[in-house]
Order: C-alpha cells, then sequence, then structure tokens
C-alpha cells in the first residue's frame, strides 16, 4: 500500500528522480548482492532512474555464488553502458596537468622561481605517470605529493632562515616530483632507499 503511494506521488512529479550507486563492485560480495537486490525490489518506481557504477565480471561472480543464476544482473539492468578503459598516456597528461596547475597556483606562496622552465621540463616525466591507471590514482598521487610538498617547505624555511641560505640549497623540482612518484608507486622501495640514505 506504502509504494503504491509512493508511486502515484511520484507519477505526478514531472521530474525524473536519479540514484547514482558508484562503486558497487568495491563492497563485500555479501553487500554486493544487498545493493543489487534492494535495486530490484524498488527500481520500479516511476520517474526513478537508478546509475549503477560496477565492474561487470566481479558483480556477475558475486550474484552467481548468491543467486546460482547467469542472468540475475539482467533482471536489474535494462540499459548497460560500457566505458571505456581510459588510455594511460592520457592519464599521465592529466596527472602532468594537475602538477603544472600546482605550480601555477602555488609558486608564489612556495617561493618556486623560473615557473617556465619546471613547467616545461615536467613534460619529460611524462613516462614515468604511466604507472598511474586511473583518474583516481593521479588525485591519490596529486594528495600525496601536495602533502609532501607543504612538509618540505615547512622544514626548508624553518632550518634555512635567511635568503642567502635557501638560495645556496640547490633543489630541483623534478628530482622532487620522481621520488614522490616512486614513493607513490612502491613503498618498499621508497623505504629502502630512505633507510640506505
Amino acid at each position: 500500500t506504502l509504494k503504491g503511494k509512493i508511486d502515484n506521488r511520484l507519477k505526478k512529479n514531472s521530474k525524473k528522480i536519479i540514484f547514482i550507486i558508484d562503486d558497487i563492485d568495491r563492497l563485500p560480495k555479501e553487500k554486493i548482492s544487498v545493493v543489487m537486490q534492494l535495486v530490484k525490489s524498488i527500481a520500479n518506481f516511476n520517474n526513478v532512474i537508478y546509475l549503477l557504477s560496477y565492474d561487470k565480471k566481479i558483480v556477475e561472480n558475486a550474484l552467481m555464488e548468491e543467486f546460482h543464476s547467469d542472468h540475475y544482473l539482467d533482471k536489474i539492468v535494462q540499459v548497460r553502458v560500457p566505458i571505456p578503459i581510459i588510455p594511460n598516456f592520457t592519464v599521465a597528461e592529466f596527472a602532468l596537468t594537475q602538477l603544472r596547475q600546482f605550480i601555477q597556483n602555488n609558486a608564489q606562496r612556495y617561493g618556486i622561481d623560473d615557473i617556465q622552465s619546471i613547467q616545461y621540463n615536467l613534460h619529460f616525466l611524462s613516462s614515468f605517470f604511466r604507472g598511474l591507471k586511473t583518474v583516481r590514482d593521479v588525485k591519490r598521487f596529486i594528495n600525496l605529493f601536495q602533502v609532501d610538498f607543504e612538509m618540505f617547505h615547512s622544514n626548508l624555511t624553518s632550518q634555512y632562515s635567511s635568503v642567502s641560505d635557501k638560495k645556496r640549497l640547490e633543489f630541483n623540482f623534478n628530482d622532487f616530483v620522481l621520488i614522490e612518484i616512486v614513493k607513490f608507486s612502491d613503498r618498499k622501495f621508497y623505504n629502502r632507499i630512505y633507510e640506505n640514505i
């Protein structure tokens, strides 16, 4: 009765309601089943659309274990839209764009000189970013980079109080980026380097 009342209300509403459920494949198997059953039981409301984001293979396997059926997903999903994998070079270019943006936005704050030269030299690092597979990887890397750069800059400022001291200290932005890439992509190797400086 309640479902009927809600359905009638929604039918009178001219606007569509969209529920977006992302990363279903990252849930534990039993939770995948619960989410899909929930969508199946209430998905047939008027003017309600569910946008489900998931890795098809992982979700199908989880549902197969629960319901012993290859076609359970077909009862829920009406239209499938496969999303193509982003090429590595596109992800690498996105990482470079994010770093360039960081330099542009923070040059004055951190006293970064010769922005053009740094931005140009970053281009040569693009092959090192091929290990970043997704946009999520890039965002995680940029977050790590920003935190570490902030700490580095704070330590630098406290240790070298005068301008002449800072000028004597040679700092290569690209080397810092490379170290961060190693730290992000292979933490064990980074720790070995750090412990055996």
